[in-house]
């Protein structure tokens, strides 16, 4: 989130919208200096997903045809040459990937080569000798989301393949010492040799405040009978059981999308016990309680740094879970955390929209201002898109 990653991709335009780059704007006002990015290409940058049309379904619900643009050849190039920068968020990178050299995991390959000099050197590494180039004055840390993100998003971490019987142990979340251990180390780097160095770091949003798991629902519309009782889910559990979708589980996005699709034999997917959801295609009760206790030690843990470093707390959890429950009202726009309608996500449903980075940016300058006695001005809202409708 901290390099401006939205509807699963990343362009020039997605990057000056991040949320530092729009606090970097309004420090600017009270002395600050240029704030460098590391632009990917013009256009299409990395590819991302858009919205081609919007129709319905055999009941009148949104039914939306999901596409995904081709990034610029070539938008991998490293351009560290321009360096240093002053936004290094990397998209994909974790706690447990980030000590590690990027041939090494490849999801993050392209963003993080791109900025560095050396292709052996971790994403640890990316952080030490930016944070020495530069010395910064402030620095924002938002780190931890992807260490419980993809196991909660591949159903228990049934990676790349939901239907297959490999577990991905990377994608189960990160052990809690291997995630204190680095995040200590990254925060050590940030406040080495500068005693006059302030920061502000976030805690991570629960799962459920995303709209990537909230919006399917267990229970699935017959499209034959618009009025009738909801239909059943089926799916397979943890230990290949096949059983009926129970409260507390989520089928994210991903496994949505594929209920209802028949067979060879003609079975619905999801909706027909001998054609049931496959186990990384639900994210069953057990897994979450495993995402959910993973998350708390986390943020316990990060809440207790801001204390004991005397940092801003920027508690993200809280406001996203506040977001999901009760929506809210910014510069007379009605936000919430709805999939589609909503304004604060975009189309991956896990990553804010402009707008939603917009009103990140203010939770981060009110814990600012309220920790350090600051009067930064608020971003405004209301000059930032939402998703973009055809």
């Amino acid at each position: 989130m901290t390099s401006g990653f939205t509807d699963n991709g990343l362009t020039q335009a997605n990057q000056i919208n991040s949320f530092p780059s729009m606090l970097a704007d309004k420090f600017k006002l009270v002395g600050g200096g240029d704030f460098n990015l590391p632009l990917v290409p013009q256009g299409n940058g990395s590819g991302f997903l858009y919205l081609k049309a919007l129709g319905v379904d055999a009941c009148g619900n949104p039914s939306p045809d999901l596409q995904t643009q081709t990034g610029v050849e070539g938008w991998e190039t490293n351009i560290s040459a321009q360096g240093p920068f002053n936004n290094i968020g990397v998209p994909n990178i974790s706690l447990l990937t980030a000590p590690l050299p990027p041939l090494i995991i490849l999801p993050s390959y392209g963003y993080l080569t791109r900025m560095t000099t050396d292709l052996s050197h971790s994403y640890v590494d990316l952080i030490s000798q930016t944070t020495a180039d530069i010395d910064p004055t402030f620095f924002t840390l938002w780190l931890g989301g992807n260490d419980v993100l993809l196991y909660a998003a591949t159903g228990g971490g049934y990676n790349p393949d939901p239907c297959g019987d490999i577990n991905v142990l990377i994608a189960n979340p990160t052990e809690q010492g291997a995630f204190e251990t680095t995040y200590t180390q990254i925060l050590d780097i940030l406040l080495a040799n500068n005693p006059n160095r302030q920061g502000a770091i976030a805690t991570i949003p629960n799962i459920t405040a995303l709209p990537f798991f909230t919006t399917v629902g267990i229970k699935a519309q017959n499209p034959s009978d618009c009025n009738g009782a909801l239909l059943d889910i089926w799916v397979t559990d943890s230990d290949d059981n096949v059983r009926i979708a129970q409260e507390g589980e989520f089928i994210p996005l991903s496994g949505g999308a594929n209920i209802g699709v028949p067979d060879a034999e003609g079975r619905p997917h999801g909706l027909h016990p001998d054609n049931p959801l496959c186990k990384g295609e639900i994210l069953k009760v057990e897994q979450v309680a495993i995402a959910n206790a993973a998350l708390d030690g986390y943020n316990t843990f990060i809440r207790n740094q801001a204390a004991e470093r005397d940092l801003a707390l920027v508690d993200m959890a809280a406001f996203m879970d506040d977001v999901k429950n009760n929506g809210l009202t910014v510069d007379g726009i009605g936000v919430n955390a709805d999939f589609l309608t909503g304004g604060a996500f975009g189309l991956d449903g896990v990553h804010p929209t402009d707008r939603g980075y917009a009103i990140i940016a203010n939770e981060f300058i009110k814990s600012i201002n309220a920790k350090y006695g600051a009067t930064l001005p608020m971003v405004d809202v209301t000059i930032y898109k939402g998703i973009a409708f055809p």
